[in-house]
């Protein structure tokens, strides 16, 4: 395996993505396709003695449900053929605006590009002042 890198200078690049075959979290037809998939995932990993990651919320990171998806989406694409392009999902994070809110301070949208050719261009983006 290669090592990396540390990186030492980042940067930020904006990118024109067209979602294509889109795996799409938001979409009822995907979560419930997942929904019915996770006890045989979890079936898996016992069966292979394997300690799944945990998310850790505190520290906004998803990975068990990063395993997740790594492992049900080829299975998906495997079953019926199809290939997906994208996933997106919407990500609850952060506290409330305010005390009865259901917007939250830190919540996104991410997309994974799984196909370089969804990257229809790039840019490099403009500081927004939040004030």
């Amino acid at each position: 395996m290669k090592q990396r890198k540390k990186l030492t200078t980042p940067a930020v690049v904006g990118a024109l993505i067209q979602l294509g075959n889109c795996f799409d979290l938001l979409d009822v037809r995907f979560t419930t396709l997942l929904r019915s998939m996770f006890s045989e995932f979890t079936a898996l990993l016992e069966a292979a003695g394997d300690v799944p990651p945990a998310n850790d919320p505190a520290r906004k990171l998803h990975r068990f449900d990063c395993a997740f998806l790594n492992w049900a989406i080829p299975t998906i694409e495997r079953g019926s053929g199809v290939r997906f392009q994208t996933v997106r999902g919407a990500f609850v994070e952060g506290e409330p605006l305010y005390p009865t809110a259901q917007i939250f301070m830190h919540s996104h949208i991410q997309i994974a590009v799984r196909d370089p050719d969804a990257i229809v261009g790039f840019f490099h983006p403009v500081a927004i002042d939040s004030h």
